[in-house]
């Protein structure tokens, strides 16, 4: 079997349709996958992959391995990249925006398969969601149009709120379309936002200290954040898609053959 058809089902463990899969599975060599992202992932996500991959007849140890290019920050996604491609792995997983740039710009020949990159035509990242085009397919984020309701539900949370801090990574080119609908619904709910550019987790400090100097941050911090495998006891409430589904998601995608 060749890399790309190994990529057609690797994908159809989130895209679906298992029968022309298992056909397929006599004399399968050990296929290797190298998974790219900024910072380890969740274990829902892989908890999520290995799952979709099982039911498809492949197992991590068995026909499988799972190789990790994993970033520190968003500088360092590029040389982890190149080291997959380095490796000659079979295909790339691309978890998030920024590494499926990285991805796509180390090599033109080794399939990707993106996960929840934000809004990838306006990124240049495909040439459209029908036909990607190239080496280079996957699944789409494109929900910035919830910011205006992430906002609204803020205020029911906080009677009274005026003011809305939001921290956006700078080295995600997925944001700025999030930003934008988060400035145009500020105004109609009668909210003042501010929005703070981080690189990444180092740079939260300086990012809390400029909003403690604004008078931005009160004793009763209230946070809402995107995903749900980011509720802890700081987050008190979640507004977005669930996204280890969509490392295992069931449905036919519609550029399997």
């Amino acid at each position: 079997m060749r890399r790309r058809d190994f990529a057609i089902l690797l994908a159809g463990t989130m895209g679906g349709r298992p029968s022309a899969v298992r056909a397929q599975q006599n004399a399968m060599p050990v296929y290797r996958i190298g998974f790219l992202r900024n910072g380890p992932p969740p274990e829902t996500f892989m908890g999520g992959f290995r799952q979709g991959l099982r039911e498809f007849g492949y197992v991590e140890g068995q026909n499988i391995s799972i190789e990790y290019g994993l970033a520190d920050n968003a500088d360092q996604l590029p040389d982890a990249a190149a080291e997959l491609v380095h490796r000659n792995v079979d295909v790339i997983i691309a978890s998030g925006t920024p590494p499926v740039v990285a991805a796509k710009n180390a090599t033109r020949t080794i399939p990707i398969v993106f996960v929840a990159a934000i809004d990838p035509i306006a990124t240049g990242v495909v040439a459209s969601l029908a036909r990607p085009g190239g080496n280079v397919t996957g699944f789409a984020l494109i929900e910035a149009d919830l910011m205006g309701k992430r906002l609204e539900l803020l205020r029911e949370i906080v009677p009274g709120l005026s003011r809305v801090a939001v921290l956006s990574q700078v080295a995600n080119p997925g944001n700025a379309e999030y930003i934008g609908q988060a400035k145009l619904a500020a105004p109609v709910l009668g909210l003042q936002l501010q929005v703070i550019a981080v690189r990444d987790a180092g740079d939260f400090e300086r990012a809390f200290t400029e909003m403690r100097g604004a008078r931005w941050l009160q004793p009763r911090l209230q946070v809402l954040s995107e995903f749900g495998y980011q509720q802890d006891a700081r987050h008190g409430q979640t507004h977005g898609p669930r996204l280890a589904r969509g490392h295992c998601r069931r449905r036919r995608s519609p550029w399997l053959p």
